[in-house]
């Protein structure tokens, strides 16, 4: 269970990977902790890494719920003011929870919806390049095999 900023229990049916924003402010917060952003409203707001290539699925509270629901994601965050969504009504609340759980989230408070973002979507790993191994040394073919100092004779 995840209890978002309305203050409702919002059960999750299996980790939070891929989530839609039905506002470019949550999608701020959510690009900013590394959360794996697959579609937003207003996408034309944002800017910075992360945002490049995102579905736009419609103007801010009006996400378009068959793009959403195409986009498969595991959540639906939307913004909160007060204590409630802001959305364009009932209608479209009912159609979002249909295809994912919707969680609320005020971004005018972002120290906790930061540290609940970084909460519902669990650690973030930055994958970092793992440098090459060194190839041992193959002598072409056809060289005869040198001995290692130790073990060639000595000449003197």
């Amino acid at each position: 269970m995840f209890v978002d900023h309305t203050g409702l229990a919002v059960a999750l049916h299996r980790p939070v990977r891929r989530i839609v924003a039905a506002h470019p402010d949550v999608a701020s917060v959510l690009l900013a902790v590394g959360a794996t952003l697959v579609g937003t409203c207003d996408a034309a707001r944002l800017d910075g890494p992360g945002a490049d290539g995102l579905a736009d699925l419609g103007p801010a509270g009006r996400p378009d719920p068959d793009m959403v629901a195409a986009l498969r994601p595991d959540a639906i965050v939307t913004a909160v003011r007060g204590r409630a969504y802001v959305l364009a009504g009932r209608d479209l609340l009912a159609a979002l929870r249909r295809t994912a759980p919707v969680i609320g989230l005020d971004p005018t408070r972002r120290r906790a919806a930061t540290a609940d973002v970084r909460a519902l979507i669990g650690p973030v790993s930055v994958e970092r390049p793992t440098p090459p191994r060194p190839r041992p040394s193959v002598p072409p073919r056809g060289a005869r095999p040198v001995p290692p100092p130790a073990a060639r004779p000595d000449l003197g």
